[in-house]
């Protein structure tokens, strides 16, 4: 099920050949696997097919992630995890190599960092007690007027994020499938750079939400256990 054409890259166009995969909501809720999940990764393993699992979170490095998924039986390693902090020091290190960093994080992502200039705490001003307290989100736009500049974000629905995943498996977009339950973020976001988007009906799955999305997923399968069978089907 996997093809490579004389440039390494995976699957000619329209064939199916490699998946991105959301990680909350997919194949996990609170870490506990959805049923089928686990078989159904191995079934991608077992078919050749080449993964990685896309998420934006920043509390958790990919080596954490990758040990909390193989404890519930997923056969995936750190290196098949993509997440926002990964991305955004890949983005750092090309565009702003010589950059000074505050990191602003609820978790310790300093490994996933790489080539990135981090300013140590003591020197980054700003501390605030520990209490109830806003994601970073919240304050970009301050943030974005204050320097006078424009945030790029480096997570999804970003370009850049999709960019660095398809370029992590030597994949053209035309050959690459990615499920997820976030039918914006994830789904429309895919077939926005050319991806194919496949919607599981689990996690933040909502049939209203569905209904008032921009746009229609090219695929809906009930759960990720529905996944194998597609790329399968797709990849002929």
């Amino acid at each position: 099920m996997r093809w490579f054409g004389k440039s390494g890259t995976v699957g000619p166009t329209g064939r199916i050949g490699a998946v991105l995969i959301d990680i909350d909501g997919v194949l996990t809720v609170s870490w506990e696997p959805l049923p089928g999940a686990v078989e159904a990764m191995e079934r991608l393993r077992a078919a050749d097919v080449p993964l990685a699992l896309v998420t934006n979170t920043t509390s958790r490095t990919r080596a954490r992630i990758a040990r909390r998924l193989a404890d519930a039986g997923f056969p995936v390693g750190p290196d098949d995890i993509r997440t926002a902090p990964a991305v955004t020091a890949a983005h750092l290190r090309e565009h702003h190599p010589e950059a000074r960093c505050p990191l602003i994080s609820a978790g310790d992502v300093r490994d996933d960092l790489p080539g990135v200039d981090l300013v140590e705490e003591e020197d980054a001003g700003g501390a605030v007690p520990d209490g109830l307290d806003l994601d970073t989100g919240a304050f970009l736009l301050g943030l974005e007027r204050a320097a006078g500049t424009e945030a790029v974000v480096t997570g999804k629905p970003s370009g850049a994020f999709f960019a660095t995943a398809l370029a992590h498996l030597g994949a053209e977009p035309a050959g690459v499938l990615m499920a997820g339950d976030d039918i914006d973020t994830d789904v429309l976001a895919a077939q926005g750079h050319g991806i194919t988007g496949v919607l599981v009906r689990t996690g933040k799955y909502r049939p209203e939400t569905r209904a008032a999305a921009d746009g229609t997923p090219d695929h809906v399968v009930d759960t990720f256990a529905d996944v194998p069978a597609l790329v399968e089907r797709l990849g002929r």
